[in-house]
């Protein structure tokens, strides 16, 4: 059974908004931690549990979470799904398909280092694709809705 979330929340136990202390306490230390490169921003990875974590070094609130497709950058796979029925693995065209055309968008090139930067698609809702090069989702994000974003 897959967990659904909602889009610009998350789960009950986990979701935007929510303190770090309270991630500690529900899933123990992340595998690691990282710092952001837009500063005030941490990355708190949890590699077995299948998913991310963007905390501000500020107020110490979660501003975005990224579930994963198994095996996508170490991570074990997220059993979840959006509340329109998005899994990791799904194909960009089901997701296009649900969604309807992506309000942004943008990567799927490779770099000279032959790198693949995924092809990623995000919706005002507060949800987020990235791609694989197979056309595969890689990873699910949710962020906050905000009135910059047209909300």
């Amino acid at each position: 059974m897959r967990d659904i979330l909602l889009e610009g929340y998350g789960l009950d136990e986990l979701h935007l908004r929510q303190t770090s202390r309270r991630i500690l306490l529900t899933f123990g230390w992340p595998n690691a931690k990282r710092l952001g490169s837009a500063g005030g921003r941490v990355y708190w990875l949890y590699l077995h549990r299948g998913f991310d974590c963007i905390v501000s070094t500020k107020t110490n609130i979660v501003l975005s979470l990224f579930f994963y497709r198994e095996g996508c950058d170490g991570h074990q796979g997220a059993l979840v799904k959006t509340s329109r029925g998005i899994s990791p693995g799904d194909s960009l065209y089901k997701i296009k398909h649900v969604y309807g055309k992506p309000d942004r968008s943008g990567g799927g090139c490779t770099l000279s280092t032959g790198e693949y930067v995924r092809k990623w698609i995000s919706y005002r809702s507060g949800v987020g694709f990235q791609v694989g090069h197979e056309g595969k989702v890689e990873i699910i994000s949710l962020f906050t809705v905000s009135r910059e974003r047209g909300e």
